[in-house]
């Protein structure tokens, strides 16, 4: 894609933004796309619309959890905390222009690529230790920030130069993010504790209480004064998993 000054892009509708722009996923809230934009590799997040929700209604929708996603990324970055630049956002349009992060795999890959190199248990559980602090550590810090970032996964995790041990770890798609507040802060941080949680259990069974256990352990060296409320509340979380588990 040409380099285009961010008036102009402002300017096109996303047909027009998005041609020269190539089509790598899509998944249910939106579609991403690489290229070039301004001279930087960058990806392109576009919500698209749902036919099944009132027009109206869509639209305001895209355009709230536009606008707080790039709220959120651009905070998370003042916490230190590694995430990917915004160039450009058109929150009418649903269209957020980000940098992409090179050079990187996402951390379900890391884990299943360290899991076949068949180290030995006390080499594998010194990397996943390491690994599963820093995790911890980065979301022990948005929640003492209040950010929420509602869709904890191991693929929303890129690990950045991951040839190396001073790799980088990069947190992407804050599409299901937001602020919480002192009324529900304990609830919002334990759920999005336990979704982590559930998607360690599935994708990678027999390493997931090892590598839960170690966040807790980053967590709660970052999270502030209130980590015993938050890990009572993710036990009634995970009660009332299990019970639904149970009714089926």
């Amino acid at each position: 894609m040409e380099s285009m000054e961010i008036s102009n892009l402002a300017n096109l509708s996303n047909l027009e933004i998005l041609k020269n722009f190539k089509l790598i996923k899509q998944g249910a809230e939106a579609k991403i796309y690489t290229g070039i934009y301004q001279n930087n590799k960058s990806v392109i997040k576009e919500r698209f619309t749902k036919t099944y929700r009132h027009p109206d209604l869509d639209r305001a929708i895209n355009r709230k959890r536009t606008k707080m996603e790039v709220k959120l990324l651009q905070n998370a970055a003042t916490l230190n905390i590694n995430c990917p630049k915004v160039y450009f956002s058109d929150h009418t349009n649903g269209i957020i222009v980000m940098e992409l992060i090179e050079n990187s795999v996402t951390c379900r890959e890391f884990i299943l690529n360290l899991v076949k190199k068949k180290l030995s248990e006390e080499e594998m559980e010194a990397k996943l230790k390491i690994l599963s602090e820093q995790i911890g550590k980065i979301i022990g810090k948005l929640h003492l920030n209040l950010i929420v970032h509602g869709d904890l996964t191991t693929s929303n995790i890129l690990i950045q130069n991951y040839e190396n041990d001073d790799y980088k770890i990069v947190v992407i798609d804050f599409g299901l993010s937001y602020k919480t507040n002192q009324t529900s802060q304990f609830e919002d941080k334990a759920v999005d504790l336990y979704v982590l949680e559930r998607a360690l259990l599935s994708t990678h069974s027999q390493q997931a209480d090892f590598i839960f256990k170690n966040i807790l352990v980053g967590y709660e060296a970052e999270c502030g004064p209130n980590k015993k409320q938050i890990l009572d509340r993710l036990e009634l979380v995970r009660q009332r998993g299990r019970k639904r588990s149970m009714i089926g």
